[in-house]
């Protein structure tokens, strides 16, 4: 990530109460300027919350002083007042926050993982909405970097475009700054399967999600009557029973892999991590009458495509590929038996989560789910969909179903 670091100082304005909280972020105080600023070998995004000093060009300063930018005779630099959106002057940001604008109109929030590639939760400040931001860094450097990058893209924008099921491309571009590439996609509200995994109350937890993120409530009682409200609305359509509570799901999810399979792709690395949920749209247009009894209030959605393959493609090789990145324990050990079965992939990744849905547990290692099967998985489901699922997890991947499709015509046979 040096990408991110900051080559030079950055300065900050900011009111005396925030001052402990820059200085536990890494902020640096001038005592002859009397002013906060970050320092350069910071990474700028951690102090998102405080950006407002502007790179404003003499010709355009009457420009932003129209908008309400203010001069700093101490730093000499023009700022963003704090009751404004220091977004809007995004065309007059230094350069060392620049780099966090993508294709000129995605502004990054802040940074929500990274590893082979950094995901951004970013702000489309042009058209409006949020986004996700997917950047490979130093992609020309980095063979296996640049293979995922260019197989996602191509599956998604081309084999996979308009599929409901799979996250969609709004833009993609070269990123000067990382000297890499990056693709945008929707952004799913509700975040990804794992947040809910192994949740003590899985009902409140998505309850106070959803008024989060749709309510604006300011009075605590009211809040708490509707979060009272949705509880009860939710609790009236489970069971108590995780095996019923969780199939539809878990069809549903399988119903996204067989869509994806009929296109001609394999995913390889299915996980909680990359099942997003979002609301179906369709439910705002809906009547509250139209909407009762109808169970499809949340899609299910696949992303992180940077690993999969054309079913087409034949395994042939004998270096060390994207082929071989593993998620422990959602996936089998990439021996070179498994690589001829690479098909079988997305049916143990699927039994995995459908042992972690209905044991409500985030498995971390081989082991925890091993001794999820035979053990609160076992006693929860019908013999049949457990006899399901140990095929799918097989060992021998020549005695698994042989695809998604296979499973799902299975599961339809046994009438689970």
């Amino acid at each position: 990530m040096n990408w991110m670091l900051s080559a030079n100082d950055v300065w900050l304005k900011i009111d005396f109460d925030q001052k402990e909280r820059v200085k536990e972020l890494g902020g640096k105080y001038d005592v002859e300027k009397k002013r906060w600023f970050i320092p350069r070998g910071s990474n700028p995004l951690e102090f998102r919350e405080f950006w407002c000093v502007l790179d404003c060009p003499f010709d355009q300063k009457d420009e932003i002083k129209r908008m309400g930018a203010k001069w700093d005779p101490s730093i000499k630099k023009w700022f963003v007042p704090q009751n404004l959106d220091f977004d809007d002057f995004y065309e007059y940001w230094p350069k060392e926050l620049e780099k966090f604008i993508f294709d000129g109109r995605f502004i990054a929030d802040r940074l929500i993982e990274s590893g082979q590639s950094n995901v951004f939760k970013s702000f489309d400040q042009k058209n409006g909405g949020w986004f996700a931001v997917k950047l490979y860094p130093s992609v020309s450097d980095d063979k296996n970097k640049s293979t995922a990058f260019n197989r996602e893209l191509t599956n998604l924008m081309e084999v996979l475009d308009g599929i409901p099921s799979v996250l969609q491309i709004e833009s993609w571009n070269r990123h000067n700054a990382s000297e890499g590439n990056f693709y945008v996609t929707e952004w799913c509200e509700l975040g990804s399967l794992s947040e809910y995994l192994g949740q003590k109350d899985e009902v409140s937890f998505i309850a106070q999600r959803l008024i989060d993120l749709y309510f604006e409530i300011e009075d605590p009682e009211e809040e708490k009557e509707v979060v009272e409200n949705l509880l009860g609305e939710i609790s009236g359509v489970l069971t108590g029973n995780r095996f019923v509570d969780n199939i539809d799901d878990l069809k549903s999810i399988l119903r996204c892999l067989r869509e994806t399979y009929e296109k001609g792709v394999i995913h390889r690395d299915i996980k909680p991590d990359n099942i997003y949920l979002k609301i179906n749209p369709e439910i705002w247009e809906r009547s509250e009458e139209e909407n009762e009894g109808q169970d499809d209030a949340l899609q299910f959605i696949l992303g992180d495509f940077g690993t999969s393959k054309l079913v087409e493609d034949t395994y042939s090789g004998q270096t060390k590929t994207t082929v071989d990145w593993r998620s422990e324990p959602w996936g089998p050990e990439r021996s070179k038996l498994e690589k001829q079965y690479q098909e079988t992939w997305d049916v143990f990744s699927w039994a995995a989560i459908a042992v972690a849905q209905i044991s409500n547990k985030n498995f971390t290692s081989d082991a925890e789910l091993a001794a999820a099967v035979d053990g609160i998985f076992k006693d929860a489901v019908p013999d049949k969909f457990y006899s399901i699922i140990k095929k799918c997890l097989h060992d021998d991947p020549s005695e698994r179903y042989q695809n998604v499709i296979e499973l799902d015509e299975a599961i339809k046979r046994n009438e689970i």
